[in-house]
């Protein structure tokens, strides 16, 4: 991203904002490097957790909690949403051809894994489970 001219849109003004990119770090091109990796990784471990946590709550609570939790993993969503926005205003192909194929077959079976718990949990709390 060119830093030295004005951010063309509020998207852009918010990456800005968001990232403080006019401290000197990102100068460094590998540190920038690093910590995107390390942030995508922490967005990555973020978004499973709160899917995770919130299915325990659930399970917890109960039915008096589904709204808030579900409000909070949507929520836990918006990062990725950001990410996609960022990539599309800056014309960078959002799922290339072969993607899908090329993901671990791991990274695929954990992230379905974890919707289906919450999506138990959740219907479990609509239909009567836990403290009412």
């Amino acid at each position: 991203m060119n830093r030295s001219a004005a951010p063309s849109s509020r998207l852009d003004r918010l990456v800005d904002f968001l990232l403080d990119r006019q401290d000197p770090f990102w100068n460094d091109e590998r540190h920038g490097a690093i910590y995107n990796e390390a942030a995508a990784a922490a967005l990555m471990l973020q978004t499973y957790l709160v899917v995770v946590v919130g299915g325990v709550g659930l399970l917890i609570v109960g039915r008096p909690a589904l709204g808030l939790v579900t409000t909070i993993v949507l929520c836990g969503t918006a990062g990725h949403y950001l990410i996609m926005a960022i990539l599309n205003r800056r014309h960078v192909e959002l799922f290339p051809r072969g993607w899908r194929k090329k993901t671990s077959w791991g990274s695929k079976a954990f992230a379905i894994a974890i919707t289906l718990f919450y999506i138990a949990c959740a219907l479990w709390a609509m239909v009567g489970g836990g403290n009412q």
